[in-house]
């Protein structure tokens, strides 16, 4: 018996070491899936400075709201009265290689 007793004990050795590792491949991937990004809506700002205070107020307010990410394409002293480059070009780029659900175009008073 003492044969037995000791396949026994090895046994629930090697029981118990299977479960430690299937709880840390559990955790594993719960981390794994904890860390995918949800999905989640984009706001992209572009304009002038006034558009920049309005992208880092939105930043500010939904910095904690994991739905929304805020992307700040903005240009102080872009203006309407300049060239297109100033303020037609970073939409152009923007639109080339990246996407948003939301866009904001703000250009101030002196506009």
């Amino acid at each position: 018996m003492g044969g037995l007793g000791r396949l026994c004990g090895a046994g629930g050795a090697i029981s118990r070491s299977l479960g430690v590792v299937l709880v840390v491949l559990w955790l594993g991937a719960a981390a794994a899936f904890a860390q995918e990004p949800a999905l989640r809506s984009t706001i992209v700002v572009f304009g002038d400075s006034q558009a920049q205070g309005l992208a880092g107020g939105l930043s500010r307010v939904l910095l904690e709201d994991a739905r929304f990410r805020v992307l700040n394409r903005t240009h102080p002293g872009a203006a309407l009265v300049h060239g297109e480059n100033e303020w037609l070009a970073p939409v152009q780029r923007f639109v080339a290689r990246e996407k948003a659900d939301v866009a904001v175009t703000m250009f101030g008073a002196n506009d």
